[in-house]
């Protein structure tokens, strides 16, 4: 079974949906590696309260990617809802998935192990937010409206 890594930036909220996440991905299989440069597939939940908190995020993807390169990571939270385009163009990212798809997160990477890429078009999770750019690759950003 794939290892991952989960590393929460931010406040309390982050901390406990990190912890359930956690629990899902144990119960369903997966290892839990020690840190993201012996994993899998990194998880960063993130926080988006400062531009320091946004630099360090940016900082510990290019790290991740410069250690382990075939780690794929997926970055969610405020971060994630606030900025998927500029977080989806940082090299090694695979999926942005705002606080409004969250509960996808699972799905998502079922259909990533199933194939060892993107679910084809047919098969793709919806996008519900249309002011992202045609020309953002789309099928990286999970991300909609958080008020519906």
């Amino acid at each position: 079974m794939s290892s991952f890594s989960i590393l929460n930036f931010g406040c309390r909220v982050n901390q406990a949906d990190g912890a359930a996440l956690q629990k899902q991905m144990l119960d369903e299989g997966w290892q839990e590696a020690s840190e993201p440069r012996n994993c899998d597939i990194a998880l960063l939940n993130t926080c988006t309260v400062t531009a320091t908190a946004d630099a360090e995020l940016r900082k510990v993807v290019r790290r991740i990617h410069r250690q382990n390169p075939k780690c794929k990571i997926l970055i969610t939270g405020c971060y994630a809802q606030r900025a998927p385009v500029e977080l989806a163009a940082l090299d090694g990212v695979q999926w942005v998935v705002g606080n409004s798809h969250k509960h996808k997160i699972r799905q998502l990477l079922q259909k990533s192990l199933l194939k060892d890429s993107v679910a084809a078009p047919s098969q793709r999770l919806s996008f519900l937010d249309p002011t992202i750019s045609p020309e953002t690759p789309r099928e990286k950003i999970l991300v909609g409206n958080i008020f519906e």
